[in-house]
């Protein structure tokens, strides 16, 4: 099987902080050395697209309506703003990442697509050739739209791309959620029959630092083993 690399990565000098959400737990982190030479000694030969990270005065804000009194979590104006920026950043690196995925893939078509952010730890993932390659795969994280590890046809993955919709008429607050904003550019294109769960186990490095995530993924994966069994059990 032969496979391709490929991705996009905001870098920071050396030393320079990473802002994060309002509400994430993890403290402020600062880039410590040349990352881009870390991430590509993991990923030989890939093709990784590194960019310093966006500044506020390069970014376009979405009119979504939002005052500091409305029903957004955290929706003080520091903190939207926050939170708005970080969304924006977010998008944007999935926008890019995705316009490579489409330029290589116009030069050599590639037959299924997986779709991971860097911060994604994944513990269990099915094997791709027994899986049905017109539908998009998503774990079962939660019950919104999970996007640790996504998985399908280049169509369905690029149909995630949801920056666009930040910007387009009568948008509205719930998109400040990247879950939702790439569920509802997906949902333009397709529809709920084109999205299958897997029983991936997959969690992001965050809320505590490294050591409490990979805990809370072992966690998991006891616990969803443990029902594996017991619903064998019912049956």
């Amino acid at each position: 099987m032969e496979y391709s690399v490929l991705g996009h990565c905001w870098v920071a000098p050396k030393g320079e902080p990473m802002a994060g959400s309002s509400w994430s737990k993890i403290k402020p982190q600062t880039f410590r050395s040349n990352e881009a030479e870390k991430i590509m000694s993991e990923y030989p030969g890939a093709e990784i697209l590194f960019e310093p990270p966006l500044i506020e005065a390069e970014m376009r804000r979405p009119d979504l309506g939002l005052a500091p009194d409305s029903d957004f979590p955290l929706s003080d104006e520091t903190s939207m703003n926050q939170n708005v920026l970080n969304l924006i950043s977010h998008m944007t690196s999935l926008h890019r990442a995705l316009e490579l995925l489409e330029r290589r893939h116009r030069a050599a078509p590639f037959d299924f697509v997986i779709l991971s952010r860097f911060d994604a730890v994944v513990l269990k993932f099915p094997d791709i050739n027994l899986l049905d390659h017109s539908k998009l795969y998503l774990s079962r994280d939660h019950d919104r739209f999970p996007d640790f590890i996504v998985a399908g046809p280049i169509e369905k993955v690029l149909a995630l791309d949801g920056l666009k919709l930040l910007y387009e008429r009568g948008a509205t607050s719930d998109l400040l959620i990247a879950e939702n904003l790439k569920g509802k550019s997906f949902f333009k294109s397709f529809n709920p029959s084109d999205i299958r769960h897997v029983a991936a186990i997959s969690r992001p490095l965050r809320d505590g630092g490294v050591f409490a995530s990979i805990v809370k993924l072992i966690a998991r994966t006891i616990y969803v083993s443990l029902m594996s069994k017991f619903s064998k059990f019912l049956r």
